[in-house]
């Protein structure tokens, strides 16, 4: 993860640590993607990952961290993995909602709402609606 933060890229002001880093997200008896692991703890760190430590070192570069969810164990434990990030963490990019249904358009609001909160980022990955943009507009 240390390597991603020395990109030699310019101006790089943010970094993500992508999916297992609270353990395999996904239910392995289904399709990949299609639901998560009710057995995943995004409020627990995989054992071999040391996330605060991997924000102090990016902070010292002026690198921003965001961490990996996927909407399904976001739904279930956001209140208690947001409360888990307050050790520098810029926030969380949520991805696979697949739909644009009532009840995924309140999960959006729900999640952006908490987030504001707790002082967390929200990136959306594979957003399927523009309502949240339109509610939330980036600079």
């Amino acid at each position: 993860m240390k390597y991603f933060v020395d990109s030699p890229r310019d101006g790089l002001e943010v970094s993500v640590v992508d999916w297992t880093w609270y353990g395999p997200p996904f239910d392995p008896a289904k399709p990949f993607g299609s639901a998560g692991n009710p057995n995943a703890r995004s409020d627990q760190i995989h054992p071999e990952l040391d996330i605060p430590e991997l924000v102090k070192y990016a902070a010292a570069k002026g690198v921003k961290i965001l961490v990996w969810l996927d909407w399904f164990n976001a739904e279930k434990q956001m209140e208690k993995a947001f409360r888990s990030m307050r050790n520098g963490r810029e926030g969380v990019k949520v991805d696979f909602m697949t739909r644009d249904d009532q009840e995924m358009v309140n999960f959006y609001e729900r999640l952006v709402k908490l987030a504001a909160r707790h002082h967390l980022t929200v990136d959306y990955q594979g957003l399927q609606t523009h309502r949240a943009q339109r509610t939330y507009p980036t600079c």
